[in-house]
């Protein structure tokens, strides 16, 4: 039984579905579980760097299947099959014209699609998933970036404008800042 499948990982991820396997954090813990199988089977793991398990990143999955490797293949595959089921019950409680994903999809989504899209049309109504697109999100990597400018500027507008408030307001637009960067550092 793959470690993915296995009680103990399923059980701590199960109410996170999406997020617990379709997201970098996510994704990261599916390729150190699927690792230590492939290790255990005695099968080389091509993103798994110097460090060993416990430096696999999300990173490492998406460059190892960028040149072509199919056990980081697997990984997104899974993860896209994930994916596409918490998509599916948005489909169709929501019924949207389009779905704009970013994070792990924007930058890997090409090997998440195919399975993403199986997944979405097998388990959401077929007239939802029909009228739905899903797309990369456009900003890309500043994603976070200009979510935490705009979180920022909303605390600072709904605050007085004036003396330690506004002091206060450019220090959560630093915090939220460099709460960004540091989370764009660590994951995918």
């Amino acid at each position: 039984m793959c470690g993915w499948q296995r009680k103990d990982l399923w059980v701590t991820k199960r109410r996170e579905v999406l997020r617990g396997f379709a997201a970098g954090e996510g994704l990261r813990e599916l390729a150190r579980s699927m690792a230590e199988d492939a290790l255990k089977a005695g099968r080389p793991v091509s993103y798994m760097k110097e460090g060993g398990l416990d430096d696999i990143t999300a990173r490492d999955v998406a460059e190892a299947a960028e040149m072509g490797c199919a056990d980081a293949g697997e990984v997104l595959a899974v993860s896209g099959r994930y994916f596409g089921r918490g998509l599916a019950m948005l489909v169709d409680i929501l019924n949207p014209e389009r779905i704009v994903a970013g994070g792990i999809y924007a930058r890997a989504g090409r090997f998440l699609k195919d399975e993403m899209e199986k997944e979405l049309r097998r388990e959401a109504l077929p007239a939802s998933v029909n009228a739905c697109c899903i797309l990369p999100c456009g900003l890309g990597e500043q994603i976070g970036d200009y979510g935490a400018v705009m979180a920022a500027l909303e605390m600072w507008r709904n605050e007085e404008h004036e003396g330690k408030d506004a002091e206060r307001g450019v220090e959560k637009l630093s915090g939220i800042y460099k709460f960004s960067c540091l989370r764009s550092q660590r994951l995918l």
